[in-house]
């Protein structure tokens, strides 16, 4: 089904002022965002080659919605046609196509597919609940599905659904597909959460050192992943990993702060919480 969408450009457009970490190894300059008026805000996926990214706000009337911030600065909501709230959960392709969830009427979670301006819902057959996380260049997609109590990953290839398993272990959650096809998944291996590569039918464990666990946020065509762990006092802390170095990210005075996209440039999205329990946006180059 395709429904021509309809965009509500936010007013005002605002960052708000710079915020800066310095550590031994480098400088990294963090901005927060915030969409105008929003209570809750949270970037999800980018920036795509262009800058654009995605995430998700609620509104005043605790309505979520999904949203794009421009380079330019620039908000526009993004809600599916008739839904009662809408999220986008990660990845804009090149194409600027944007991958999300919707819930309807009836209270049934759908994945939908937004590209050229309209909406397709996308469902894994039979289910229950469906979630898209990350699409790559080529169109594929990741998600995550539910027919009853029965979960797991799923990609769709151009209407091609494919569940996607370990041996050792499950898959959580699907969070982004590389253009040559590799996953960035969430995974439990003896009780455990780890971010788990998958590529060409190998599995690659990827633990923040010392972490009690960690997840994932989203991979770029670098083969660099971003997203979070928890330390021993259960703190949850960004990471970027690249060429085989962990890098802490910590957005200065958050209380929890949590990577979830990567550009090819590696300038990471995520989001935060200030002191007083407030989730932003945030954009960090390091």
């Amino acid at each position: 089904m395709k429904i021509k969408m309809n965009l509500r450009t936010a007013a005002a457009s605002t960052l708000l002022p710079l915020l800066f970490l310095t550590n031994l190894a480098s400088a990294a300059t963090y901005t927060t965002v915030d969409f105008p008026g929003a209570k809750y805000t949270s970037l999800n996926g980018g920036p795509s080659p262009k800058g654009d990214v995605v995430g998700v706000y609620i509104d005043a009337a605790n309505k979520v919605h999904g949203f794009q911030l421009t380079r330019k600065g620039e908000f526009t909501t993004i809600d599916y046609p008739g839904a009662v709230n809408t999220q986008i959960n990660g990845w804009v392709s090149p194409q600027g196509n944007i991958v999300g969830q919707y819930v309807d009427t009836s209270n049934k979670t759908h994945g939908f597919l937004l590209q050229a301006g309209s909406f397709t819902t996308v469902d894994y057959p039979g289910a229950t609940y469906t979630t898209l996380a990350g699409i790559n260049p080529e169109g594929q997609v990741i998600g995550y599905y539910c027919i009853g109590a029965q979960c797991g990953v799923f990609t769709d290839n151009d209407g091609v659904f494919a569940t996607v398993t370990i041996p050792n272990g499950v898959l959580t959650f699907g969070a982004t597909i590389s253009p040559s096809g590799a996953l960035v998944v969430a995974c439990s291996i003896s009780g455990k959460g780890h971010l788990c590569l998958l590529d060409d039918g190998e599995t690659t464990v990827v633990d923040f050192p010392g972490a009690l666990g960690t997840s994932p946020g989203a991979g770029n065509p670098e083969n660099d992943v971003v997203g979070a762990f928890s330390d021993s006092l259960f703190r949850t802390h960004g990471f970027i990993l690249k060429q085989g170095t962990y890098t802490q990210l910590d957005v200065p005075g958050a209380t929890y702060t949590y990577a979830t996209g990567i550009s090819p440039e590696a300038v990471v999205v995520g989001q935060y919480y200030d002191t007083s329990g407030k989730s932003h946006g945030f954009i960090v180059r390091p």
